[in-house]
């Protein structure tokens, strides 16, 4: 004999499942203002990773940095053909040596969430060849993850900005740093998968004054994100993965910054690859050259062909075009 649910069990279900339906995530927490103690923390945390990076101390180095860096650096190093943990430093000695002590410059915004964190500094700041050989006041972003053994040192960001918002920054203006690029991610993002050393190692070149700009290949393999701010000059990083033979997918997406009211502006995406990736003397080719003009779209896909027959007619990629 089977047993039928009585009534009041079934309008318990039925309200579960209505309840369960129209429930709503609990929003990711959002990011609010760091306290002091917990930016010195932080900051002691940064020194430990560049300290690491100077001395070559891997161990240091590895106790310092996020693992989600770890894996990205080594992607990194993989898709230049390089070995990985050896090339590491050679990687990263000269960018944390061109870094001043974080005394010198003037924290002008630190967020935290539950898990990650974020502090931006205002002072002479290296991002490239200076006028006269004076290192103008530019930014550093500096970014922490939370993991279970505490907090560990993610990335840093050097960002080249213009006499007018220098002016209002030194004012206590911070209306700069509204713009969406310098938000705090909320969450700590997965780990990056592991990537085999590439077919063809590649780079993206990306100079995009007035624009922000976000250019994928490969989907999810590789991604760039480029701030054009006045000052900010050409965003050049290695594709991770590289390209591989045959067809390779490019997805870019632009967004026209709140600071590039009244100068000029215009985006230009270049792709290069080595055509000799057996020789020890790189080529770097343009593959792929993205150059709207005036009327720069808001997303554009395209796809780069990558084999020997190909590279071999692509023109020589020539620094300063």
């Amino acid at each position: 004999m089977t047993s039928r649910p009585s009534p009041r069990l079934l309008l318990c279900a039925l309200l579960a499942a209505l309840a369960s339906a129209f429930m709503v995530p609990a929003p990711a927490p959002a990011a609010e203002p760091m306290p002091l103690e917990m930016r010195n923390d932080l900051e002691r945390v940064y020194g430990a990773w560049r300290r690491a990076v100077l001395a070559k101390d891997l161990r240091g180095w590895v106790q310092a940095t996020s693992r989600y860096r770890q894996f990205d650096m080594r992607n990194q190093i993989v898709s230049r053909r390089d070995s990985y943990p050896s090339g590491l430093f050679s990687f990263q000695n000269a960018e944390a040596a061109n870094l001043p002590e974080i005394l010198a410059l003037k924290a002008v915004r630190a967020l935290k969430t539950e898990t990650t964190a974020q502090i931006i500094y205002f002072g002479r700041v290296n991002v490239g060849a200076a006028p006269g050989g004076q290192i103008p006041e530019n930014l550093l972003a500096l970014r922490f993850f939370k993991e279970a053994t505490g907090w560990k040192f993610d990335r840093l960001l050097t960002i080249g900005i213009g006499d007018e918002a220098r002016e209002e920054i030194r004012g206590g203006n911070l209306q700069f740093l509204d713009e969406p690029e310098f938000d705090l991610i909320e969450q700590v993002p997965p780990v990056p998968k592991l990537v085999a050393a590439p077919e063809y190692v590649a780079q993206v070149i990306v100079v995009a004054p007035g624009y922000a700009v976000r250019v994928r290949i490969n989907g999810a393999v590789h991604e760039t994100v480029a701030l054009g701010h006045p000052g900010s000059g050409p965003t050049q990083e290695i594709v991770q993965g590289g390209l591989r033979l045959g067809k390779n997918d490019i997805e870019i997406k632009t967004r026209k910054l709140d600071s590039a009211a009244g100068r000029s502006s215009g985006v230009r995406v270049l792709v290069l690859a080595d055509r000799a990736p057996n020789s020890e003397r790189i080529e770097m080719v343009k593959v792929f050259d993205f150059n709207p003009g005036e009327e720069v779209p808001a997303e554009h896909e395209g796809t780069i062909m990558a084999n020997t027959r190909m590279l071999g007619k692509a023109e020589l990629f020539r620094p300063g075009e």
